[in-house]
């Protein structure tokens, strides 16, 4: 974790990779006098527009200290579009919408009225928006670099992100070696829980009142602050940094394999302003309990190792595994095991059924509703996601290209219009947690090529 701590230290700002990103895009779109390798064929232009619809429930919500429902509602709109500008070069463009329902977020008040003006206007249904472009550049034929930006906004948390991503292909097409470097900086609105703010409802009574009970005292945040539905609140940033490395080989005309190292370094505000933990202190009635805001680290840091193997049995069907080992310095260990296979009836459809096993040791610094003991300077938090626990995912996706079988032209490709559907996808997708968390995902994808 050292290397990771030094790497992290002598990173540039975010400023200067978002200049550095607008250099490589003026050099890489203007300059005329570079040798290229022309590609062969035109890229056409791709636009896929991809739907999610997501679904949960447990009982075990961290806004409410570890207990309460986790249902959560999720719908998102996005749409990618990849548009060649150049033999050599390329815009990539992501935009989506995500609009969600939560029942821990209408807790987040839950003692105060919502006539009352201490409410934090955090409803149980928010959306975010948010966008990235890439330019991508063929330095030569196996050489490429694709600089980025992109944002992404919500009620409490505005953000921005920037990097690079290099690849570079193997000879003979064999297989790739890549890296990517990205930085994300979040702007966070600090909003308590209802019953640590001066002006929530429930300010003068129960035991969240800071001059009877200091422990209930919100943590101070210095700097600047914002205005929000007539309140003042603080900011407080959190900044990440990611390092993924990756190298994909063939080992024979049957057998594919990848292999990747991630490293992860974040700084600033970790915890979640409204997550409640609730302590051990023998008193069963809650509204009288003690109470804390959660508390963690200020930094983290994080690496991961994962490895694919791709069998193809035959035309028909390919096997895929995966396996990922993660640590990170709040001691957080975890396992992930993947297997999926590829049915391919015709040159049209395609069924892939999966299933994946994920098992996480927790932080120390985890304990469930009421079991915390304090202990000045100590961290704590009752968010199960930083628990113990394991949990698998199942599902199957289906692929169909309307196209394969159509009539194909002097060159052997099939005769298109203007604009022709590529491929449709449809993917569904259950989670089960051993604490009881469940969740049901499913999503649509069409693919057009112009």
């Amino acid at each position: 974790m050292l290397i990771i701590h030094l790497f992290i230290s002598s990173l540039p700002s975010l400023n200067v990779l978002i200049m550095l990103f607008m250099l490589l895009v003026g050099k890489f779109s203007f300059a005329q006098n570079l040798k290229r390798k022309e590609i062969k064929d035109k890229r056409p232009t791709k636009i896929t527009l991809l739907s999610n619809y997501y679904d949960q429930d447990g009982n075990k919500s961290a806004v409410n200290g570890g207990l309460g429902s986790q249902k959560i509602e999720s719908f998102s709109q996005e749409v990618h579009l990849y548009l060649p500008v150049k033999s050599t070069d390329a815009l990539a463009i992501d935009a989506g919408v995500d609009h969600f329902t939560s029942a821990s977020l209408a807790s987040i008040d839950k003692y105060v009225s919502q006539a009352s003006s201490g409410n934090s206007g955090i409803s149980g249904s928010e959306t975010r928006m948010y966008a990235n472009i890439a330019f991508e550049h063929q330095i030569s034929e196996r050489l490429i670099i694709s600089p980025r930006i992109g944002f992404s906004s919500e009620y409490d948390v505005q953000s921005v992100n920037a990097g690079i991503s290099l690849l570079k292909k193997l000879q003979n097409n064999d297989g790739a070696i890549s890296t990517s470097f990205g930085a994300t900086l979040d702007r966070w609105m600090v909003v308590h829980p209802g019953e640590f703010r001066a002006s929530g409802l429930d300010a003068e009574t129960g035991a969240s009142v800071s001059s009877v009970n200091p422990y209930a005292t919100p943590f101070v945040y210095s700097g600047e602050s914002i205005s929000k539905n007539g309140q003042a609140y603080p900011v407080d940033w959190r900044a990440s940094y990611a390092l993924v490395n990756g190298y994909s080989f063939a080992i024979n005309q049957k057998m594919n394999a990848s292999v990747g190292i991630d490293l992860l370094a974040q700084r600033g505000l970790l915890s979640t302003p409204f997550h409640r933990v609730y302590f051990n202190d023998g008193i069963g009635d809650e509204y009288q309990k003690e109470v804390r805001i959660e508390k963690l680290p200020r930094e983290r840091y994080k690496i991961a190792i994962s490895g694919r193997f791709n069998y193809f049995l035959d035309p028909a069907i390919v096997l895929r595994s995966y396996a990922r080992l993660y640590k990170d310095t709040w001691d957080i260990n975890s396992i992930t095991l993947g297997l999926e296979t590829v049915l391919k009836f015709n040159k049209s459809f395609a069924a892939t059924p999966f299933f994946r096993y994920h098992k996480q040791e927790g932080t120390s610094y985890y304990r469930a509703y009421g079991q915390h003991v304090y202990t000045p300077g100590d961290f704590y938090t009752s968010d199960i996601d930083l628990g113990s626990f394991s949990a698998i995912r199942s599902g199957l996706a289906l692929r169909y290209v309307p196209f394969a079988n159509l009539k194909l032209d002097s060159n052997g490709k099939p005769v298109k219009h203007f604009a022709s559907m590529k491929d449709v996808g449809l993917r569904y997708g259950y989670n089960n947690r051993e604490d009881g968390l469940t969740g049901h995902s499913l999503s649509f994808e069409i693919t057009f090529e112009l």
